[in-house]
């Protein structure tokens, strides 16, 4: 976690650099200079990320280890702006392979949260070309648990929520850059794995930083 907001940190750092290089919309426009930027608008975006899974399995916590990887997806959204403030709806998809493994009296156990997806709201307020926002909306993911010398396995999809932090810059031509803290609670999930009721409630949460490449139409 110290390294996610770390690096957040630093993005939002840099975009705030960025930022203090333009001048306020209100001055430009008393200027009769070109107006601020304008986020009204469809975008769409690909991005890589990478994330932390947490399991919490009490009766028998090692047969569910924490796990962590990466992952790649897309997102496409729309915003609209009503002087610094903005406002949308996004859609995300992307695939991971956010694995952990422990050794275990039965042999060697897996777990890999395979796939993300959410539809959320986002609101934030604009400095210009940077956006400072927060996110949140209803989420599904897909987790596979594997008794790997045993042969067996189980995969569920659950739903939940997130929440999300982020800063997004302005480019050139359309282009923007952005990146984002993400928190997802999936509740608890009841899992087989060859026996029916032998990973009961389950507690599933991830973490992910992501970073993206967005353009607007």
């Amino acid at each position: 976690m110290r390294r996610l907001f770390l690096s957040i940190s630093v993005i939002a750092l840099g975009a705030t650099a960025l930022a203090s290089t333009t001048q306020p919309v209100r001055a430009q426009g008393m200027l009769g200079m070109q107006p601020g930027y304008d986020w009204t608008g469809a975008y769409a975006g690909l991005g890589v990320s990478q994330g932390r899974a947490d399991y919490r399995y009490t009766p028998a916590p090692e047969f569910w280890p924490n796990g962590s990887g990466a992952g790649f997806g897309g997102l496409i959204g729309y915003s609209w702006q009503q002087a610094d403030r903005v406002y949308g709806v996004e859609a995300h998809f992307s695939a991971h392979r956010i694995r952990g493994s422990s050794a275990t009296g039965m042999g060697l156990v897996e777990t890999d949260m395979r796939t993300l997806a959410s539809i959320r709201g986002r609101a934030g307020i604009a400095r210009n070309r940077t956006l400072f926002f927060a996110t949140a909306g209803p989420a599904i993911t897909n987790v596979r648990h594997t008794a790997v010398d045993a042969g067996l396995r189980d995969s569920q999809t659950v739903a939940g929520v997130m929440i999300g932090l982020g800063v997004e810059h302005a480019l050139l031509s359309g282009w923007h850059l952005r990146g984002e803290l993400e928190h997802y609670n999936f509740g608890n999930g009841d899992f087989d794995t060859g026996n029916p009721g032998a990973f009961p409630d389950v507690r599933i949460r991830a973490n992910v930083i992501r970073l993206s490449a967005v353009f607007r139409f």
